[in-house]
C-alpha cells in the first residue's frame, strides 16, 4: 500500500493517540491494582506492597512472547555500535544531581563538602556526555538534534512535563491518605479523574490534527490548563469534597492530554528519517528524567513544610510513640494518634501539598511560555505524486 506524504503523518498522530490510551488505561489501572495490593497485607505468604513489583513478571513475559512471536522487522546490513559509554555518563550525571535534591537540607546541609562535590560531580559528568556525543559513531543521543529548535523546544517542554506531572501525583495518594482518610485503593481511584480528562483531550486533540494538519495550539492550551489545574489543586485541604477534588483533577488531566503526546508528533515531522527513532526516544526520556526531579524536589519541599509546620504547632512537644517531629511518620501510624495532633498533621500535610501545586504550576507557566516559542512546520508537507500506472502493478 502506498501512502501519501500528507496522510501518513496525520496518521502518525492517531497511531500517537492509541498508544497513548493504552499508557492512560495502564495509569488508571495501575494504582487501584497496586492499591488493592497494599490493602491485602498479605498475599500468597508475601506482604502486599511487594506483589506491585511480582505483578510485572506475566505482564513483562506476555510482550516478551508478543513480540517474539509477531514482530519481524528486517535485518539491517549495517552492524551496529551501542553507546554504552554515552549512557553511562548521561545515568551517573543524572543521578549525582538527582541525590544532590533527595539528601540537600535533609541528609547534608546545602553547603556541605557531600552536596557540593555532588553537583560538581554531575555537572562533569554531563559536559563529558554532551563531549562524547559529538564524537561518538552512533551516539545515545545525537547533539545536532538541538541543532532543530522544535526538536529542543518539545525536549524541554516533555522535561517540564514530567517534572510536573510525575512529580505532582507521586504525592496525590499521601495526600488522599493523610488527609482524607482513603485507603490505598480509594487512592488509586483518586487518580481516575485525572487519566479520564486526560484520555478525552488526547483524543480530541489527535483528531484535529489529523484532519487539519495543525499542532501548534494544542501545547500552548495544554500548558494553561494544566496550570489552571494546578493552581486549582493547590486549593484543596481536608474539607474540600470528593467532587470538587475531581473536577480539579479532571483540569489537568485535559491539559496534559492536550499536550504530551502532541510533542511528540511534532518532533517526527521535523526530523530525518534516520533520526526519527532516537528522535521520539527522546521524549520519554526528558520526561523520565523531569519525573526524577519532580519527585525528589516536591518531596524536599512537602517534607520540610511538614516539620517546620508541626515543629511550630507542636511547640516542643514530642509525637506519640516517642517519634521526634523531624522523622516524618507513616500514614498508617497517624491514624492511631490523638485527635488534636492528627489535626496538626493533617493541617501541615495540606499546606506541604498546597505549596508544591504552587511550585508546579510555575514550572508549568514556564512551559506555557517556552510553548509560544515552538515552530509549526505542516504535517507531511506537500502530497506525494501518485504512481503511475506501471509502477502501481510492479
Amino acid at each position: 500500500m502506498i501512502v501519501g506524504d500528507v496522510v501518513a503523518p496525520r496518521e502518525r498522530a492517531r497511531f500517537q493517540t492509541l498508544f497513548f490510551a493504552v499508557f492512560t488505561i495502564g495509569g488508571i489501572a495501575g494504582p487501584l491494582i497496586g492499591g488493592l495490593f497494599v490493602g491485602a497485607g498479605t498475599l500468597l505468604g508475601a506482604a502486599g506492597w511487594r506483589w506491585i513489583f511480582f505483578a510485572n513478571i506475566p505482564f513483562s513475559l506476555t510482550a516478551l512472547a508478543l513480540i517474539g512471536v509477531f514482530m519481524r522487522l528486517p535485518r539491517p546490513g549495517l552492524r551496529h555500535r551501542i553507546d554504552v559509554l554515552g549512557a553511562v555518563l548521561v545515568v551517573a550525571g543524572v543521578v549525582s544531581l538527582l541525590l544532590v535534591t533527595v539528601w540537600g537540607g535533609q541528609e547534608y546541609a546545602w553547603s556541605s563538602p557531600q552536596i557540593i562535590g555532588l553537583i560538581v560531580c554531575g555537572l562533569l559528568l554531563l559536559a563529558a556526555f554532551v563531549w562524547w556525543e559529538r564524537r561518538a559513531s552512533e551516539p545515545i543521543l545525537p547533539m545536532h538534534l538541538f541543532r532543530n529548535s522544535i526538536f529542543t523546544v518539545s525536549s524541554v517542554l516533555a522535561l517540564v512535563m514530567g517534572v510536573t506531572s510525575t512529580g505532582v501525583l507521586a504525592f496525590l495518594a499521601l495526600y488522599l491518605e493523610g488527609a482524607k482518610d482513603a485507603s490505598p485503593t480509594e487512592a488509586g481511584l483518586g487518580l481516575l479523574p485525572l487519566m479520564l480528562g486526560l484520555l478525552l483531550t488526547s483524543f480530541f486533540s489527535a483528531r484535529l490534527i489529523a484532519k487539519t494538519g495543525r499542532y501548534r495550539p494544542y501545547p500552548i492550551a495544554g500548558f494553561a490548563v494544566s496550570g489552571i489545574g494546578m493552581v486549582l489543586l493547590s486549593l484543596l485541604d481536608e474539607n474540600t469534597s470528593g467532587v470538587i477534588r475531581a473536577l480539579y483533577l479532571a483540569v489537568v488531566g485535559m491539559g496534559m492530554g492536550l499536550g504530551i503526546q502532541v510533542l511528540t508528533v511534532a518532533v517526527q515531522n521535523s526530523v530525518e528519517r534516520k533520526d526519527m527513532g532516537v528522535a521520539t526516544a527522546a521524549g520519554p526520556f526528558f520526561r523520565a528524567i523531569g519525573g526524577s526531579f519532580g519527585t525528589a524536589l516536591f518531596g524536599a519541599i512537602l517534607t520540610t513544610t511538614l516539620v517546620g509546620d508541626l515543629r511550630t504547632s507542636l511547640n516542643g512537644q514530642r509525637l506519640p510513640s516517642g517519634r521526634d517531629v523531624s522523622s516524618t511518620p507513616s500514614v498508617g501510624e497517624v491514624h492511631s494518634w490523638p485527635a488534636g495532633i492528627r489535626a496538626a498533621f493533617t493541617h501541615a500535610l495540606t499546606h506541604g501539598w498546597s505549596l508544591v501545586c504552587l511550585v508546579a504550576a510555575g514550572f508549568l507557566a514556564a512551559g506555557f511560555v517556552l510553548s509560544w516559542f515552538l515552530k509549526e512546520v505542516e504535517l507531511g508537507g506537500a502530497p506525494a505524486p501518485k504512481p503511475s500506472p506501471a509502477s502501481a502493478k510492479a
